[in-house]
């Protein structure tokens, strides 16, 4: 049986009865109307009821709201646990966003159309366009849904990828490139852009991306056959002191208001990385 992401939208009047065909058929499904940690689903505007009037400081502000934090990560974590996603429309960009994310990470994506909406060319990307909710869940038993479907490979180089993301996000903070950049931080300033600010931006959300790949790399653990065990340990260790230091950055952030103040942690963020990518990279061969 599958582990199914539905991504839908608050306003899709189809979504409970997907999630219950599809738990009726046996299929474990993670409902983000009632997520797990059993605070209810997420709105903008149980944040603010004004939240439409925002701009874009706002907005970033909300993002970093402690129920945005909750939702997202009971969000991330389970989009990591699927291995198929239903996009049932109508909906809008962020169940879009979640299908794009599965289908780039190898796992099974399928869009349901219970009523015709305007055609989309680049849904040929997907596994599956449907209108029947009974052939949806016919493919599905046929699939054999383990970690084979989601490619080790595609992990692998997705976590490499993140690797060298993080590393040309955080490097031009250091020393190093202090001459290129304009680190201080202006008190005077109601600017939420400042280089202080988004600093803080980028190791939050660096942290988490590494925080949640790093688990999923979990699941190559779990093929007892497979030859790059010890590998993917070596690149979770990294990766681990790369999230400490990371975290401690964002701890102390608070107190030093610029960037500068973490070279020696930056450079030592970037070391771990570079360990990290190397143990990875043992892995992309024929053998995955």
């Amino acid at each position: 049986m599958a582990k199914i992401y539905v991504a839908s939208s608050w306003r899709n009047q189809y979504y409970p009865d997907v999630v219950k065909k599809l738990s009726e058929a046996g299929h474990e499904v993670y409902d983000f109307r009632n997520p797990p940690h059993g605070q209810g689903g997420f709105k903008w505007q149980n944040l603010d009821p004004d939240f439409d009037k925002w701009g874009v400081k706002e907005y970033k502000k909300g993002l970093r709201h402690p129920s945005s934090e909750l939702q997202f990560k009971s969000d991330l974590d389970a989009l990591n646990w699927a291995d198929t996603c239903i996009l049932v429309l109508p909906c809008g960009r962020s169940a879009h966003t979640e299908a794009g994310w599965m289908k780039g990470s190898g796992k099974t994506t399928i869009v349901y159309i219970p009523v015709m909406q305007e055609p989309e060319l680049m849904y040929k990307l997907f596994d599956l366009v449907s209108d029947s909710l009974d052939e949806i869940i016919s493919l599905l038993k046929s699939q054999p849904f383990n970690t084979t479907i989601t490619s080790k490979k595609n992990i692998v180089k997705k976590v490499i990828n993140c690797c060298r993301s993080t590393k040309n996000l955080i490097g031009p903070f250091s020393h190093e490139y202090e001459e290129d950049f304009d680190l201080e931080y202006d008190e005077d300033s109601e600017d939420d852009f400042c280089f202080g600010n988004s600093f803080l931006d980028i190791v939050i959300a660096q942290c988490d991306r590494i925080e949640h790949l790093s688990i999923e790399l979990d699941c190559l653990l779990e093929d007892d056959e497979w030859e790059f065990q010890v590998q993917i340990i070596q690149a979770q260790t990294s990766l681990e002191f790369a999230i400490i230091q990371l975290q401690d950055i964002k701890d102390r952030l608070g107190v030093w208001k610029t960037s500068g103040h973490f070279n020696s942690e930056i450079l030592n963020i970037i070391e771990h990385l570079d360990e990290a990518i190397e143990h990875l990279e043992e892995c992309l061969d024929d053998s995955i």
